[in-house]
């Protein structure tokens, strides 16, 4: 067992993002799942996971939350549907190689396959 937020949760179950944590959200999802999931399949993920959390927490939210809907409308008539910003001049302090080569070897995290794993 493990505690989440409850807006965590029922940012999965609402599909609405109530808690502005992806990290957390997507550690939920893996956790009521019960295996790893890359980001790419966090959507259809969570619609699994959605129903398991409701089966324990019925009373979760299921549809978008009005609330957030209301802040949403009341922004696009304040500000409009977009907004202009100008171009960064930030500096890349490594490439994407580089860091992720930082992040999977000298930090010693071993990539594995999942055909890998079930081999051995």
């Amino acid at each position: 067992m493990k505690s989440f937020e409850t807006l965590v949760l029922a940012s999965i179950t609402s599909g609405t993002d109530l808690s502005a944590a992806y990290p957390s959200l997507h550690e939920a999802v893996e956790h009521v799942l019960g295996h790893l999931i890359w980001r790419h399949e966090y959507a259809a993920s969570r619609k699994v996971a959605a129903d398991l959390i409701l089966a324990r927490y019925p009373d979760l939210p299921t549809d978008p939350i009005a609330e957030v809907c209301a802040a949403q409308a009341a922004l696009l008539e304040r500000l409009g549907p977009e907004l202009t910003m100008p171009m960064g001049n930030t500096v890349r302090s490594a490439s994407p190689l580089e860091t992720l080569r930082d992040i999977y070897i000298t930090k010693g995290v071993r990539l594995t396959s999942r055909a890998d794993e079930i081999t051995r």
